[in-house]
């Protein structure tokens, strides 16, 4: 899929334009919407982190709803269970399980409207924990692929010669 030819170079590397290339409609309108950004180590560190696939699947769905760095999410179990095709029990056992990881920390608010007497609750999620492990991989990884990526460029430089 094109973008229409009008567009200019710079347009074109554009971060949200090459989203957009990549997926199309599926981003939303005009590639503003509808992606995620998920730092690579969450994913190469997902057996660090002592990830079921299911536990991935349901912080990645939590990570959806973050969109803003001084704000926690606050995704409903029930909504995570639909999109994933389970139960809402499974995701109430994922989350439980995350916290206990040290990657998440539910956080209960309690609402009452006492104009109509109806109290009801919003919890969100505290992903401190996450943030803080996966920097630390972030170093090992640097640290070990640093003498690899310096081994790598030896050998090129050798080759040079």
């Amino acid at each position: 899929m094109k973008l229409s030819d009008n567009n200019n170079a710079e347009n074109e590397t554009s971060p949200k334009h090459q989203i957009r290339e990549k997926w199309g409609e599926a981003v939303g309108k005009g590639g503003l919407t509808g992606f995620l950004a998920l730092p690579e180590t969450l994913i190469r560190g997902q057996d660090r982190l002592g990830l079921s696939s299911t536990e991935m699947m349901v912080l990645i769905n939590i990570l959806m709803h973050w969109w803003y760095a001084d704000k926690n999410p606050f995704p409903s179990n029930h909504n995570i269970a639909k999109r994933m095709g389970i139960n809402t029990r499974t995701v109430q056992r994922a989350i439980a399980t995350l916290e206990e990881k040290g990657l998440v920390q539910r956080l209960v608010q309690r609402f009452h409207d006492k104009e109509n007497n109806v109290h009801s609750a919003r919890r969100d999620i505290d992903l401190d924990g996450l943030v803080s492990r996966l920097n630390e991989i972030a170093v090992d990884l640097r640290q070990f692929s640093a003498p690899a990526q310096m081994a790598r460029d030896e050998r090129a430089a050798q080759q040079q010669l």
